[in-house]
């Protein structure tokens, strides 16, 4: 019923009367617990100002915040919208929020400096608001439909840590320091939490050697000791170098609970003064409170992780080697250095490697499609130049999709192929120029053949002369038989089967030449019979590895011909196949080992497919030799190829 109510509403409120108070009048209803007259109201004030340039953009982020709280599922592609709506925002009245929803999402910047975003935030939102549309849209794990899923676990994970990292409010979202780490990896494997405590008859035990338990010292112990809560979370498998283990709880310094950078921060810097445990010349024997206090604290952390157990060891040989000396009565020994110094000394190295651990982990990690399974997703850029001499790209991109079909169709006892389709969307963005295209292809279901899996593949063609640019691809793939209902407790409806990602990034663009040359050279196979009306009539091989059930194919370009009286280009091409730098010993007599081809253009830009017959062919390593002799000038351009031949039965 209020499913029935939002859509209704949406699809009939419109252009009516601006009050500019929408925001505000939608929280007060929020906050007296009228829900759905809170949404009411911010879904009339998008659909009134969706095409105007008047944007609130708190709208967008408190609908979102709300829908993610309730938990309601079908409101999840409307919230996706007005958020990206809500990011559009211009005018000085607006940039206060913009920043703020900047500061809120930082996690989704893999690669800006988050001190950056926050001076470029506060110097340039509605810029900043872009980059940050922009990069929702790069992480959107289902491009090919209008909910953003990561976006949702975006504030899924805000409003949990708003609910339960309160101990504090040293963060952008009103908590506690957890909600930075929650937001930015979610749920930790493994989260152990207490309270301190002072184990008085362990600690008078290893005092005892040192110093009569009634003196002052022990009493200053006692009273730098606070029992502080404390918390840490371990995270497995997200650093390529160990698991993080990050420390969490109340600060001798700051009196407020926080990341703990280490134990010592539990202990008042005063405590670790050294204090004079005994006289007599020599053996004046100095120690610090805090390292006996920090001693017990490791104590009840050792079994947590190794990097406790490393220190508390450390420290426990210190505590014995004191304990050793102060019985050398007629010693030389002026101190026990257990202060500052030498504590900060011993912690270092493992602060540093906890440090490094963490570095070594993504920015950000979404776990809301654990549940779906991972498609193996490749991609290769191949340049070339279009007729106005400007750079042109095809980007390829193959996913093997193969394993999760059969895998289902052994399920459901399926046959018809006809219910699966493979989605693939290439993304382009830069951050420097705030640019994003949008392209999607759905191939054909791949089939398998001579016991090779043929890839889905698609071929996105893309003219630019810009540099930096970061390529995104996502396939998913789906079975449209089944519901498009969100399975329970996920983000993703029950007819993905799976999904996957890959991106990279090009620094550096070719500029056109001015003698003749051979830019790249795509080479293939065909599972059945080529496609010579397409473009690229052949499947592209991404790591020039050629079946033995094939031919080889390839698409070439050769720039900068020279035009005889009648406008024409005119070439000879010559392929050959070589071992090395040796002409290929290991076909039988009857395989071609080169061929001559002739092309003739109205263009100096010549572009082509060929292919050369691998008949008799052993399996290996090889190399394409393809030259180019231009008839007009006598110019001549060379390019080697590697490729191997693979056995396929």
């Amino acid at each position: 019923m209020l499913l029935f109510k939002f859509l209704l509403f949406f699809l009939l409120v419109k252009n009516s009367p601006a009050t500019g108070k929408e925001y505000e009048s939608g929280l007060e209803r929020y906050e007296n617990g009228q829900i759905s007259e809170a949404l009411d109201i911010w879904l009339g004030a998008f659909n009134t100002y969706k095409d105007t340039d008047d944007i609130d953009p708190r709208i967008g982020w408190k609908f979102g915040e709300v829908v993610a709280e309730h938990t309601m599922t079908r409101l999840y592609e409307v919230a996706t919208m007005i958020y990206y709506w809500s990011l559009t925002a211009e005018g000085k009245e607006v940039q206060p929020f913009l920043t703020e929803a900047v500061l809120q999402s930082q996690v989704v910047f893999d690669s800006f400096d988050i001190n950056k975003v926050e001076k470029r935030s506060r110097r340039d939102p509605v810029g900043m608001a872009g980059d940050l549309l922009m990069q929702w849209k790069q992480m959107d794990p289902t491009p090919g439909t209008v909910i953003n899923e990561r976006l949702i676990e975006h504030w899924q994970r805000v409003v949990h840590a708003k609910k339960h990292f309160n101990k504090a409010k040293n963060t952008i979202y009103g908590t506690d320091d957890r909600a930075l780490l929650y937001v930015r990896f979610g749920k930790p494997d493994v989260i152990h939490s207490g309270t301190l405590e002072l184990n008085e008859a362990i600690i008078k035990s290893e005092i005892s050697d040192i110093i009569d338990v009634s003196n002052t010292f022990y009493k200053k112990i006692i009273k730098n000791f606070y029992p502080a809560d404390y918390e840490i979370w371990i995270y497995e498998g997200l650093s390529t170098i160990g698991r993080i283990v990050e420390l969490f709880g109340d600060n001798a310094s700051t009196l407020r609970f926080e990341r703990i950078n280490q134990v010592k921060d539990f202990i008042p810097a005063y405590a670790f003064n050294l204090t004079e445990i005994g006289s007599g010349g020599a053996r004046k024997r100095m120690i610090s409170p805090g390292f006996i206090l920090m001693h017990n604290y490791l104590r009840q952390f050792f079994t947590y992780d190794v990097v406790f157990e490393d220190l508390f060891r450390t420290l426990n040989y210190r505590m014995m080697e004191i304990e050793s000396k102060n019985h050398q009565l007629g010693g030389s020994m002026n101190r026990i250095d257990g202060g500052q110094g030498w504590l900060n000394a011993v912690t270092y190295e493992k602060v540093g490697e906890m440090n490094q651990i963490i570095s070594a982990a993504p920015l950000q990690h979404s776990t809301a499609d654990s549940s779906i399974k991972d498609i193996e997703v490749a991609s290769r850029t191949y340049q070339f130049f279009s007729e106005n001499g400007s750079p042109s790209y095809y980007h390829i991109m193959n996913s093997y999709p193969i394993p999760y079909i059969a895998d289902f169709m052994s399920k459901d006892k399926a046959e018809d192929l006809s219910r699966y389709k493979i989605r693939h969307t290439f993304s382009v963005g830069s951050e420097k120029n705030m640019i994003f295209e949008h392209h999607m292809d759905e191939p054909a279901i791949p089939m398998v053949s001579k016991l090779m899996e043929h890839p889905a593949q698609s071929i996105f063609k893309l003219n630019t002369g810009n540099a930096d640019l970061t390529y995104s691809f996502r396939v998913e793939l789906t079975d449209i038989k089944r519901s498009n209902r969100l399975r329970e407790n996920e983000l993703f409806p029950q007819s993905l089967l799976g999904h996957g990602f890959t991106e990279v990034t090009v620094d550096k663009i070719d500029d056109m030449p001015t003698d003749m040359m051979i830019p790249d050279i795509m080479i293939g196979y065909v599972g059945s019979e080529p496609d010579w009306e397409q473009d690229v009539p052949f499947i592209v091989a991404l790591d020039n590895k050629i079946p033995g059930f094939s031919n080889m194919y390839m698409h070439f370009q050769v720039v900068n011909t020279t035009l005889n009286d009648d406008g024409m280009s005119d070439l000879q091409i010559e392929l050959s196949v070589r071992e090395g730098k040796k002409l290929l010993g290991l076909f039988r007599k009857k395989a071609q080992n080169s061929i001559r081809t002739s092309y003739q253009a109205s263009s100096r830009i010549v572009s082509g497919n060929l292919e050369f017959d691998l008949q008799d062919r052993e399996t290996g390593e090889y190399e394409l030799v393809f030259t180019v002799y231009d008839l007009n000038s006598g110019e001549e351009a060379t390019k080697v190829i590697p490729f191997e031949i693979i056995k396929t039965e």
